[in-house]
């Protein structure tokens, strides 16, 4: 399926929260209403910068964690 820039800003959004509030990755994926698998999600971190940095701090926390 192609996505629009702006529904990927919305999954990444949406993703990051899941994440921010202490749910996997893998959880977070499924968690969201239109489902996307791991590569798909990394697809969209790689090819843009700002959601990249919206991912970042989203894990931040659970990395001190570990």
């Amino acid at each position: 399926m192609a996505y629009t820039p702006e529904q990927k800003t919305q999954i990444v959004k949406q993703i990051c929260d899941h994440i921010s509030c202490g749910m996997s990755l893998r959880k977070a994926l499924k968690a969201i209403p239109d489902p996307i698998g791991s590569e798909t999600f990394y697809s969209f971190i790689d090819e843009d910068k700002e959601k990249s940095k919206q991912y970042a701090p989203a894990v931040d926390p659970i990395r001190l964690l570990l």
